[in-house]
This record gives structure tokens, C-alpha cells and sequence, in this order.
């Protein structure tokens, strides 16, 4: 009945769902398409005729998304999910059209399946949509343009490059391991490269931090400069990534400016004045560096940290320790045991 829709049609709706209940599609359409049912009812009824219907729900979608009036968003909200698992030629109009709507939500869901059935069905919309206030439908674009740029052609890297810098944490990483991925393939790597460096010298720091990990994983030492500079970034994401960096590529010509960098750095720390952010985790990555690097005039700077009582970090403490350990390994010094000891 109509009258008292509540929680139990919803655990209904999902049990039958999930049992696989071909049976209950009628009613399930009957409520998806009743305007008059709780909104959370005909939404769950329209996904579960998305997961059991494959094929069939073309022409009820498309009466469903006639009206794109802000009035009839959950219309084209159900219309969408009902479509879930069709993958015909027929439904990719309504499809595309619901992937144009005024609504993120209904974009996201269309963007999905139109995803499943081909990613060159959602690259041509890449350009519209690429900016949306939705993260979901920023991440469907990013998914079919890292897979259109798996083929032979570049032309895509570029477009996808630009979501390095995506608010969104888990979209820019996903966007960083796929150009890392595409990089193996040599055609590809020139622009991965380029791309990347462009992002890294500009001055948004998600973009930023991004790329200094994916230039770095791809063993780019032509950055090291630019990573220098970027030590005194106020931006703890960034000048933190920039010393692991420095660490990891071990760049023989950045020796001396990442020793003098950590000395300011070391003595600031020492009269405890301020410090911007994860400077104490900067520190860390910086000792390990002048430790690789074998730079015996970081010596000096590198025992301030072997006192126990010391306003320094402990992880940082510990780095440095160990980078001394590099310096002296091949010449033993009495007075470094004498401290240590």
C-alpha cells in the first residue's frame, strides 16, 4: 500500500535486491515511477532495478528525464539508477543526456555507467564536466581519460594532469598513480614529464606536492632546484614532500644548499623559535639526504642533534644520528663513540 511507506518497504526493497528477486521488479518500477511515494523509497526501488534489470528501461528513463526543471530531480535521479546495468546502444541517449544535467548527482550516476559501457563515451564531456563542484563526477572523468590515455596517443595526459591538483585527497593521489602507471609506457612518459614539471612550478600546493612525488618516483633529477626552493614553502604538504624528494634522489649539487637549509633550520629549532609545520618531519628527511650524500660538512650541525636532553624532535634526532653513521662509516671518530656512548 501507498499509505505508510517507511523503513521496512526500504529493508524489503534491499533484501529482495540482494536475493535477486526478479520477481519484485514490477513493484519496484510501479514505485520508482510513483511521484506520490517517499523520495528514499523510490530512489531504493530505482536502484534495486538498476542491479536486476539489465536491459528493457529505456523508454520509462526516458519519460522520467523529459522535464530537466530543478521540480523533477529525483525523476531524473531514479531514471538514472534504473539504468545502471543497461549496456545497449539504445540507452546511451538518455544516458548522455543525463550526464548533461543541471544536477551533479544525476551527472555522477549516468557518468558512471556511460563509464562501464566505453570511456570515449564520457572523454567528449570531459571539458564541461572536468571542473565540477561534484567529486564524483570529477572522478569519473579522471577514470575514463586515464583510460582513453592508456591507448597510443597522448593527448589526453595533459587534460588529466590538470586534476593534480584536485581538492579532493583521494582524487589527485588516484590521479598521481595513474600517470605513474601510464608513464611506463615510453610514448606516454615525455608528457607525463612535462606536464608534471609545469604543475610543480606553479604555486598551488596540492598540485605541487603531487608532483614532486610522481617526478620523483619517476626519478626526475632535473627538479632538484626547484625542490630546493621549495624547502622554505609555508606549506608543511609541500616542503615536506620537497625534502623526501632531495632525500630520494640524492642529487650530489644539492648537497651544500640542503646542508645550509638545515643548519637555519636546526638553529631556529635549537632557540625554539617558531617553526612552520612538519618542520621537525622536514628536518628528519634533510639529515637522511646529507646522510646518503655522504656530505661531511653537515657533520658539525648533525651532532647538535646526539644530546638526549635537546628540544629537538626524536624522529628527527634519530635521522640525524643515523646520518652519521654514513658520514664516519669507512673512518671510524673516537669522539662521535665518546658522544654516542
Amino acid at each position: 500500500q501507498e499509505v505508510g511507506l517507511r523503513r521496512a518497504h526500504l529493508l524489503a526493497i534491499e533484501c529482495l535486491t540482494t536475493m535477486g528477486d526478479v520477481d519484485a521488479l514490477a513493484r519496484f518500477r510501479e514505485l520508482a515511477n510513483n511521484r506520490r511515494a517517499p523520495i528514499n523509497v523510490r530512489l531504493a526501488a530505482a536502484t534495486g532495478l538498476g542491479q536486476l534489470q539489465k536491459s528493457g528501461l529505456e523508454e520509462s528513463a526516458a519519460d522520467l528525464v523529459k522535464d530537466t526543471s530543478p521540480a523533477t530531480m529525483v525523476d531524473r535521479l531514479v531514471a538514472a539508477r534504473m539504468l545502471a546495468s543497461h549496456q545497449d546502444d539504445d540507452v546511451l541517449p538518455v544516458l548522455q543526456q543525463l550526464a548533461a544535467d543541471p544536477i551533479p548527482a544525476v551527472q555522477a550516476v549516468a557518468l558512471r555507467q556511460l563509464l562501464k559501457i566505453d570511456a570515449e563515451h564520457v572523454v567528449p564531456l570531459a571539458d564541461s564536466l572536468i571542473a565540477s563542484e561534484d567529486v564524483q563526477v570529477r572522478r569519473c572523468v579522471a577514470e575514463a581519460l586515464a583510460e582513453v590515455a592508456a591507448g597510443p596517443s597522448a593527448d589526453h595526459i595533459p587534460q588529466l594532469a590538470t586534476l593534480l591538483g584536485d581538492p579532493n585527497p583521494s582524487l589527485r593521489e588516484y590521479v598521481r598513480e595513474s600517470l605513474m602507471k601510464l608513464a611506463d609506457n615510453e610514448a606516454l612518459r615525455d608528457t607525463i614529464v612535462t606536464q608534471s614539471r609545469a604543475t610543480l612550478d606553479q604555486d598551488a600546493w596540492r598540485g605541487q606536492e603531487q608532483a614532486i612525488k610522481l617526478l620523483t618516483l619517476l626519478g626526475d633529477t632535473s627538479i632538484t632546484d626547484r625542490l630546493v626552493v621549495l624547502l622554505d614553502n609555508p606549506r608543511p604538504e609541500v616542503h615536506t614532500t620537497a625534502a623526501w624528494g632531495l632525500c630520494e634522489l640524492r642529487v650530489p649539487s644539492t648537497a651544500d644548499a640542503i646542508s645550509n637549509i638545515f643548519a637555519r633550520k636546526t638553529r631556529l629549532a635549537l632557540d625554539s623559535s617558531p617553526l612552520a609545520p612538519k618542520t621537525q618531519v622536514q628536518l628528519a628527511h634533510l639529515a637522511q639526504a646529507l646522510g646518503r650524500l655522504a656530505h661531511q660538512p653537515a657533520d658539525a650541525t648533525l651532532r647538535q642533534y646526539i644530546p638526549k636532553e635537546t628540544s629537538l624532535d626524536p624522529v628527527a634526532r634519530a635521522a640525524a644520528l643515523w646520518a652519521l653513521g654514513y658520514l664516519h662509516h669507512d673512518e671510524p671518530d673516537e669522539e662521535l663513540m665518546r658522544l654516542l656512548a
